[in-house]
């Protein structure tokens, strides 16, 4: 299976051609929330890089939330959009779980964390069973203090994502606590294309129609009176 999956979640817009476990290849690109503009330039030079065409995809990934909303619209648009045109499904995947795949085979707790405004963060923690991440938190969004009291410290937790930065002073008092460094600490699609193959591999695909962002709470923006915000 050739799969392209794409990451406007965070600060990164980011895009992974994959086949059978194999990144083929990679773009991502740090320069501010510009991912309207700059996420279709980069699929068509990913694709160009890897001497594929749109034509050889047999599915489209997406990395589906928590993230920052708008972000999240952008992908959303950007690959239902795709997969209307290519009549390709779609594989979805959380943003937490791509990014605990920035770590496969961790011996440890893996704990990704995403500001999420409002002094909370988006959290989830994962375990590797040998081929994939087992869920020991399921994704939240809540103050970090309650979400660490729900974590067991055994052995050593490795906390990634941008929810890290603003809470370091905290996190280092954890038990075991490793702060992963900023190389492989935010959101990267060859992470989300690796857990969207096994689930691709699970038959877990959605159609263009079906799929929509999991933005995990509600926006804090309240449309003015009469109008409606979009429905993905």
């Amino acid at each position: 299976m050739k799969i392209l999956v794409c990451d406007t979640s965070g600060q990164i817009a980011s895009c992974a051609l994959a086949e059978e476990g194999r990144i083929a290849a990679e773009i991502n690109l740090r320069h501010g929330l510009t991912h309207s503009e700059k996420l279709l330039p980069v699929v068509e030079s990913a694709l160009e890089l890897a001497d594929w065409t749109f034509r050889d995809l047999d599915a489209l990934g997406i990395v589906a939330g928590p993230g920052s909303f708008t972000g999240l619209r952008i992908g959303a648009a950007t690959v239902k959009g795709l997969a209307f045109a290519l009549n390709l499904p779609v594989v979805p995947v959380g943003t937490l779980e791509a990014l605990a795949w920035n770590l496969p085979g961790y011996r440890g707790t893996v704990v990704p964390l995403l500001d999420a405004r409002r002094g909370e963060v988006y959290a989830a923690a994962y375990r590797w069973s040998g081929e994939e991440w087992d869920e020991i938190l399921p994704p939240r969004a809540e103050k970090l203090i309650e979400f660490l009291s729900c974590l067991t410290a055994e052995g050593h937790c490795a906390f990634l994502g941008d929810g890290v930065a603003p809470n370091e002073a905290l996190l280092r008092e954890f038990p075991g606590a490793f702060l992963v460094p900023e190389t492989l600490r935010l959101q990267r699609a060859s992470g989300a294309a690796q857990a969207a193959l096994q689930h691709a591999a699970k038959g877990e695909f959605l159609s263009a129609e079906a799929f929509l962002p999991d933005y995990l709470r509600d926006s804090s923006a309240v449309p003015p009176e009469g109008l409606k915000l979009w429905d993905f």
